[in-house]
């Protein structure tokens, strides 16, 4: 599919301050410095090559770009909770120890145990790829 910039662009100026405004808008060129070029509209990942330079690159991005939903798809969007919660049972003297440790540290003891465990599993990873 292609598109000509003189189709991209909007017919009046109000039309165009909409469009400029909306959230997330990027052009894919000047089109008021380039009027007349026309691009390819990847509308699938697997339309990419590999490069062999930068100069390439460039070449192939002047005259192509990225479905705008296409690209709107591959953003990673965080779900309002990335997290699970769970229970743990600690002798009261450990946790203590934990939270004075934190305090000194000025950390919050849940998220200094957190890094403390995701400090650790990367270390038994490391281990394990080791034997």
């Amino acid at each position: 599919m292609y598109i000509s910039a003189h189709q991209w662009l909007p017919s009046s100026i109000k039309k165009c301050r909409a469009v400029l405004s909306k959230p997330n808008f990027q052009p894919p060129f000047n089109p008021l410095l380039y009027p007349f070029i026309t691009v390819k509209i990847l509308q699938d990942w697997k339309d990419l090559p590999d490069f062999e330079d930068e100069k390439q690159e460039a070449e192939f991005w002047a005259k192509h770009m990225i479905e705008p939903h296409l690209m709107n798809a591959s953003i990673h969007k965080p779900t309002v909770r990335e997290s699970t919660t769970i229970t743990l049972r600690f002798d009261p003297q450990m946790l203590s120890r934990i939270k004075r440790i934190a305090r000194s540290r000025y950390l919050n003891y849940q998220s200094m145990m957190k890094q403390w465990l995701s400090e650790r599993v990367e270390q038994e990873l490391r281990n394990s790829k080791q034997d």
